[in-house]
């Protein structure tokens, strides 16, 4: 089916039986899809801050995954992304979209890295990962760098209804490499894999 997204990749897609919406990387676009391969709606820009850079969920590996930027949690779709802007905090983030492809004007900061970028650091983001629902819940994996040019840590949250993280929990510690999770609901959990 014909995304109506122009220039960039898909970077994630879910569905909610009904339709699907696909997220594009870079500029944050997304579209609303219907499950019998019908035309696109017009596809929107989702609100990022001025002057950030948007990252893809697992950029930092080069990776493109259409399955971990998006989820639908039974009542609307959340997109997942970095963002990074020289001299503040890099960010992780969520952003809700209606189930008619509308998103919401403002996302949620999920964490942020306790430095300041600096024109030297490493160009990647200090956090990212991914998103899935299930269950009647919303979890993210991402991973998280304490300190700039540090090792990661590897978190797992899950979502509020309004889209903040609750119960973070760090589960690996020192990991090298961009260790790019993936979360996936696997019947009667969550399954968290990385690099």
């Amino acid at each position: 089916m014909a995304t109506g997204l122009t220039g960039w990749a898909v970077e994630g897609l879910a569905t909610d039986g009904s339709h699907v919406l696909v997220s594009a990387s870079g500029n944050g676009a997304v579209a609303l899809l219907g499950v019998d391969c019908s035309a696109a709606s017009s596809s929107m820009t989702v609100p990022t801050t001025a002057g950030a850079k948007r990252w893809t969920i697992n950029a930092a590996s080069g990776a493109r995954n259409a399955s971990g930027g998006v989820a639908f949690d039974g009542t609307r779709y959340w997109l997942i992304y970095s963002e990074t802007k020289l001299g503040v905090t890099d960010r992780r983030a969520v952003q809700a979209v209606s189930t008619a492809g509308v998103p919401s004007a403002t996302d949620v900061t999920l964490a942020s890295a306790p430095f300041l970028r600096g024109a030297s650091d490493i160009p990647q983001p200090a956090l990212f990962g991914s998103i899935a629902a299930g269950g009647g819940k919303t979890a993210v994996g991402y991973s998280f760098q304490p300190h700039a040019s540090s090792s990661y840590d590897v978190h797992y949250a899950e979502l509020t209804g309004a889209g903040s993280a609750t119960g973070d929990q760090t589960l690996l510690t020192g990991m090298q490499n961009f260790p790019a999770p993936m979360i996936g609901f696997a019947g009667n959990g969550f399954l968290l894999a990385r690099a």
